[in-house]
C-alpha cells in the first residue's frame, strides 16, 4: 500500500485552508499503455473517448463510445485492424447495440470514463460487465479525487478555492468504490495510486450477475445524498488500501494464445 499524505492549501479568511490528496504513481495513461504492453489484449472497449488519449494506449481491435467526441489529438488508429466509434450516450449504445457483434467473445480490457455522476458510471459498469469474460479487466477512472471541491455533482469552477485544480471535475463517481464493496464483494478491486485522480482495476467479473441492476434504485437513493467534505475525503482515501501501480502491473500476464470464450 502507498501512504496517504494530505497537502494543506491556503484558503481565504471566510473558508480557511483546504486539503489536497495528490496521487504520486504512474499517470493513468502510462498505466493503461503498460497494461497493453504486458497484457497484450486482443479486444478493447472504452466509454469516454474524448480526444483519444486513452484509446491510443491500445493497439488492438476496439470500440469507443462518446456522445461528443472531441477534436482528436491522438493517433488512436495505430495497431487497430478494426475500430468502431459510436457518437452516442453509453445508455443509447447499450440499448441499441450488441458489443459482441464488434468484439466477439467480449473485451479483454475496458476503460470506463464517461459522465462523472455516479449513477451513470454504475449503469456503465452494469452494462459493460455483461460482455466480460474470465480474463477481462475493467478500469474505472476518477474515483480518487484530489480535493473535495472536484466531487461536486455539477462543475462550478468559478466557486473553487483551489486554483491548481479549478477546472478539474471528478464528480461523485468515487461512490462506485463503496457501492461495489457493499453490493459486489465477489469482485477483486485494486485501487491504484495513479495521477491525477486514480484508477480502479476490477477483475473476477461475472457477466451473469444481476445484483447491481436489481438494487439500482436502492443504490441511487442511498448514495445520492452522500457528499465529501475535506475531512470526509481524508477518511475515504485512508480506507482505500491504495496500491502502487507498478505492483499491480508486475502481476499481469499476457492473454496471447488464450482462446476466445
Amino acid at each position: 500500500m502507498t501512504d496517504v499524505a494530505a497537502v494543506p492549501v491556503d484558503g481565504d479568511a471566510a473558508t480557511g485552508p483546504l486539503l489536497r490528496f495528490p496521487r504520486k504513481g504512474r499517470s493513468y495513461l502510462k498505466v493503461l499503455a503498460e497494461v497493453h504492453r504486458r497484457r497484450k489484449p486482443h479486444r478493447y472497449f472504452e466509454i469516454g473517448v474524448n480526444l483519444g488519449a486513452s484509446m491510443a494506449c491500445f493497439g488492438c481491435d476496439a470500440v469507443g463510445v462518446d456522445p461528443q467526441m472531441g477534436r482528436v489529438a491522438n493517433d488512436f488508429t495505430r495497431g487497430k485492424s478494426r475500430l468502431f466509434l459510436f457518437q452516442m450516450t453509453s445508455d443509447d449504445f447499450f440499448a441499441s447495440e450488441d458489443l459482441f457483434r464488434y468484439l466477439p467473445g467480449g473485451y479483454d480490457v475496458a476503460f470506463l470514463d464517461g459522465m462523472h455522476q455516479f449513477e451513470y458510471l454504475l449503469r456503465d459498469f452494469i452494462n459493460a460487465e455483461r460482455y466480460a469474460h474470465a480474463g477481462s479487466i475493467v478500469f474505472l477512472h476518477d474515483c480518487i479525487p484530489v480535493n473535495a471541491e472536484m466531487t461536486e455533482r455539477r462543475p462550478n469552477p468559478a466557486a473553487r478555492r483551489d486554483p491548481v485544480y479549478r477546472s478539474a471535475w471528478t464528480g461523485d463517481v468515487w461512490k462506485l468504490i463503496p457501492i461495489l464493496q457493499q453490493y459486489r464483494p465477489d469482485l477483486t478491486m485494486t485501487v491504484l495510486d495513479s495521477p491525477p485522480t486514480g484508477l480502479v482495476a476490477l477483475t473476477g467479473l461475472d457477466p451473469t450477475s444481476r445484483r447491481l441492476g436489481e438494487h439500482y434504485a436502492e443504490i441511487v437513493k442511498a448514495f445520492g445524498a452522500v457528499d465529501l467534505t475535506d475531512d470526509a475525503l481524508g477518511g475515504y482515501i485512508e480506507s482505500l488500501r491504495i496500491v502502487d501501480p507498478d505492483v499491480f502491473l508486475a502481476g499481469l500476464e499476457p492473454l496471447a494464445g488464450r482462446p476466445v470464450p
